[in-house]
């Protein structure tokens, strides 16, 4: 059960980190952060006083860059793997510096292609000097999905919705049964994920004998082209054919980020709520394994309104949400995991606000959303939130705070007791909050000011940032004291 459930007076302090690939240490020789880079962060976290550490989506999402395109929300991405923790072939240690030789390492971003196939010729090495016997009939069925999914798409080279008749129905089972060529294939998809939620494990146990917990994201909706849809085609809008009738995406008036197509598939939440609700319920108890603390992705399209659009025309209309009742549902079946909700946003107070106060869930607060009173007015957070600095969404705080007006400066310096007028004071005024949680981001920390992300945008940039120092060298000093003064060390 995690801290924030045990003791609901704590105060705590999270530090985001994005990924595991943003990660970089003094003995990092693969190009790209990965699970090991964890266990200097963690020792150093804890020094520094946090509780949590944060995550963007870890699922696989094959050569799509971004975490919220994933292949499968019951899944682990190859490229997370560390292959320093792994036993040392003469094989493995043969591929590794071939890929070396191949990739010179970029000091701001990662290739994502090259490193990403070489952890997967690295598992394929690992798997080869296994039996490759894997019983199916022990594996849950959505991650059996995946790895069979993992399989035929490697084969037929299309969506799913192109490929022949007797696979696009999605009968994992009938499949398995009638192909046996493909099942060594699986088990290699297989073996590796469970490699993978190994050290994940490892990981995270690690952070827990320092008394740190890891922070997970649920993305609201998979990719189109995914084993969630492919394997479960009823819970979304599909044409008959298995293309997508509507796709996600979002649009509000006052959305800084403006109107977005993000072309996920949508639930049917109001004709199968219940299918729907088991479904968020099977994800969560896979996230949960490694995780209790679990972050949901857009909150308002699950709890308020809903936002689809047809692909064909651009078009898109609003629907009503679930509400209060996959909330519900969810904390019934998971007692000792803690909810965060993702609502930071032009909301209602009455539709989302209240509901989330009333089933005891947080929502969360960024001072970065300053004409917004709820947002800008930190030193009047409620308890029951996470306030943060920024996020994978936004400007490193440093970067935002250099464009800031100086009016608009004032609002906050106006905010601040006892301490002089500065950036740093600010982020002081958000750990100081009554917010039970307080974020910081690793970016935000080392004032690295280059864009992780921007919502409804496209640069190839976009989650390949890597940080341009390693861990042994970033100073916490200036966020411990911070941290410690605040009451959430």
């Amino acid at each position: 059960m995690s801290i924030l459930l045990k003791d609901k007076n704590c105060r705590i302090a999270s530090l985001d980190i994005h990924s595991p690939l943003y990660l970089r240490s003094c003995g990092d020789s693969h190009c790209g952060g990965d699970i090991g880079e964890l266990y200097p962060l963690i020792e150093r976290a804890q020094g520094a006083g946090f509780k949590l550490i944060q995550f963007t989506p870890i699922q696989d999402t094959g050569l799509n860059q971004s975490p919220y395109s994933g292949i499968s929300i019951f899944s682990y991405n190859p490229i997370h793997l560390s292959v320093e923790r792994l036993p040392q072939s003469d094989r493995i240690k043969w591929i590794k510096d071939e890929y070396l030789k191949r990739n010179a390492c970029q000091r701001d971003h990662i290739d994502y292609g090259s490193l990403y196939n070489y952890k997967i010729e690295v598992l394929a090495a690992l798997f080869d000097d296994t039996d490759g016997v894997i019983n199916f009939d022990d594996i849950e069925r959505n991650v059996l999905a995946y790895a069979l999914f993992v399989v035929l798409r490697e084969q037929f080279r299309l969506s799913w919705d192109q490929w022949p008749k007797e696979f696009r129905q999605g009968n994992v089972t009938q499949i398995l049964v009638n192909h046996p060529e493909l099942h060594r294939a699986v088990s290699f998809v297989l073996f590796s994920q469970a490699t993978l939620e190994r050290q994940w494990q490892e990981a995270a146990d690690f952070a827990d004998q320092h008394n740190i917990e890891f922070v997970f994201d649920k993305p609201i909706y998979p990719e189109a082209d995914s084993a969630e849809v492919w394997s479960n085609q009823s819970l979304f809008y599909l044409e008959p054919d298995g293309s997508p009738k509507f796709v996600s995406g979002c649009n509000h008036p006052g959305d800084p980020f403006g109107p977005q197509q993000w072309g996920h598939a949508v639930y049917r939440f109001m004709e199968k709520p219940d299918k729907v609700i088991q479904y968020f319920v099977e994800s969560i108890r896979h996230l949960s394994k490694i995780s209790k603390v679990i972050r949901l992705d857009h909150t308002l399209a699950l709890i308020w309104k809903y936002y689809i659009i047809d692909p064909a025309t651009g078009l898109g209309k609003h629907h009503r949400a679930m509400g209060r009742k996959l909330f519900v549902a969810l904390k019934k079946s998971f007692p000792d995991v803690f909810f965060i909700a993702e609502d930071v946003g032009y909301i209602s107070e009455s539709e989302v606000d209240a509901p989330l106060r009333r089933l005891g869930i947080p929502g969360m607060r960024c001072l970065q959303w300053l004409d917004i009173k709820k947002y800008h007015q930190v030193a009047r957070y409620p308890k029951l939130c996470l306030a943060m600095t920024s996020n994978h969404d936004l400007p490193s705080f440093p970067a935002w705070w250099s464009g800031l007006s100086e009016s608009a400066k004032k609002g906050y310096f106006g905010q601040i007791r006892g301490h002089g007028q500065s950036a740093g004071e600010v982020i002081r005024l958000v750990f100081d909050s009554p917010a039970r949680i307080a974020s910081i981001t690793l970016r935000d920390i080392i004032g690295d000011n280059r864009p992780y992300n921007m919502p409804g945008q496209i640069d190839p940039s976009f989650w390949l940032l890597q940080s341009p120092v390693s861990t042994e060298q970033i100073d916490f000093t200036a966020i411990s004291e911070i941290i410690a003064e605040s009451g959430r060390k």
